[in-house]
């Protein structure tokens, strides 16, 4: 008996018993698979790696979500001053994704309540930044316009809500865009936009204060 023989022979495999059922046209096709069977496999193992790292960072994303929700919860409930701010302002700057828009939100109405109105209309600033598109961020863009008004900036607020306007047309119905307008316009000394927009509140605001709106705006006129 020769061991090398017996060394050199190769037990029929797996691969081989497919090999002798093909058909010769698939024929190549098995020979690629036979041939590149390790780096196929490799592949393979790749992307179950890749598909259990999204599930893992998808997991830590929501984790970190969940964390955030409840640092700006526990945030939200400490009493109003300074420090309340100066931690909203921190939140706000490393709060991940989405939740950035939030914490500048609590930002801005937490500094409209420490009476700095200049401050409050930059986080809400930044809010409509982050949350352009969104519905959040249409709320912080008035927001910003009202915390500028607040601010003595009518001018600002005025031209903050015109492109307000031009972006959301939607807008020029809305009688509580209207009425911000409104004092905007007043606050700026604009009196022609501030009597055009009293006199569509007047007629088109189905609120009691309709008669109010009128008085303003004939007021205004007879300056």
């Amino acid at each position: 008996m020769n061991p090398q023989k017996n060394q050199d022979e190769r037990k029929p495999g797996l691969l081989d018993g497919i090999q002798g059922e093909v058909s010769a046209e698939n024929a190549p096709l098995l020979e690629f698979i036979t041939k590149y069977a390790g780096v196929i496999a490799g592949c393979l193992i790749l992307f179950l790696v890749v598909l259990g790292g999204l599930g893992v960072w998808n997991w830590y994303q929501g984790k970190q979500r969940q964390e955030a929700l409840e640092e700006l919860a526990n945030l939200e409930y400490r009493p109003n001053g300074p420090e309340k701010t100066a931690a909203l302002a921190k939140f706000a700057e490393s709060a991940p994704g989405a939740m950035q828009v939030s914490g500048y939100m609590a930002l801005g109405k937490s500094a409209l309540e420490d009476g700095k109105p200049e401050d409050a209309a930059k986080a809400y600033a930044n809010a409509a930044r982050l949350g352009a598109g969104t519905s959040m961020g249409l709320a912080a863009a008035l927001a910003e316009a009202e915390s500028l008004l607040r601010a003595g900036q009518g001018s600002e607020a005025v031209a903050r809500l015109q492109k307000l306007e031009t972006d959301f047309p939607q807008l020029a119905s809305a009688p509580v865009f209207k009425e911000i307008l409104a004092e905007a316009a007043t606050a700026a000394g604009n009196r022609e936009l501030a009597v055009k927009t009293y006199e569509w509140l007047a007629s088109n605001a189905k609120t009691p204060e309709g008669a109010y709106f009128k008085s303003r705006a004939e007021a205004l006129a007879a300056k």
